[in-house]
């Protein structure tokens, strides 16, 4: 092992490898932005599914899916940018976890890191259940909120972005949505 003196870094080098990688991560999560951006029309009508059936409303033609509906000049494309910047971050999120796990892994110990490792091999499995499990539980979650709220869904009328943003907080990034919203 080398002695303690020889591991060191200098702290600029260590700020160049800190913006090599978080440089390498956003290219990662503006690729898959362009993957969101791409595949919104699959994936929104995917998200509206347990309001209204958005695909048979396009190809119908009509203005608004049922409960749904976009306000504002800009409110498409703020959409739009909102489902493909998300839909970029969880789609890269292996490439810029294993960037955040390269710039943390010269300062573990062996002991350290082979912990790390057996963690994040037997939190993969179940953090991919979870994940599925709210996702296809998403239906059940919104009529039982609707239930306790006493609202018909006939007659409530909720805009998109705060759709996605109900579902976002019902989903794998809730903690996040529930500390911003939190203050």
């Amino acid at each position: 092992m080398a002695s303690v003196n020889e591991a060191r870094m200098p702290l600029l080098d260590h700020l160049r490898e800190l913006r090599k990688r978080v440089l390498r991560s956003a290219i990662a999560v503006l690729v898959a932005f362009g993957g969101g951006w791409y595949f919104y029309d699959s994936i929104i009508v995917t998200l509206a599914k347990p309001v209204c059936d958005l695909k048979a409303a396009q190809q119908s033609g009509a203005a608004s899916c049922g409960a749904l509906y976009i306000s504002g000049v800009l409110g498409p494309l703020d959409l739009q940018i909102k489902v493909a910047l998300l839909t970029g971050i969880i789609v890269s999120a292996p490439f810029w976890l294993y960037q955040l796990w390269a710039f943390i892994a010269p300062a573990l110990h062996r002991r350290e890191k082979r912990t790390s490792v057996l963690f994040v091999a037997s939190a993969t499995p179940f953090f991919a259940m979870g994940a599925t499990l709210v996702i296809s539980s998403f239906p059940l979650q919104l009529k039982l909120c609707l239930d306790l709220l006493q609202v018909q869904l006939v007659t409530w009328f909720a805009l998109m972005t705060i759709w996605i943003s109900f579902f976002e907080s019902f989903s794998l990034l809730g903690l996040h949505s529930s500390y911003r919203y939190s203050f």
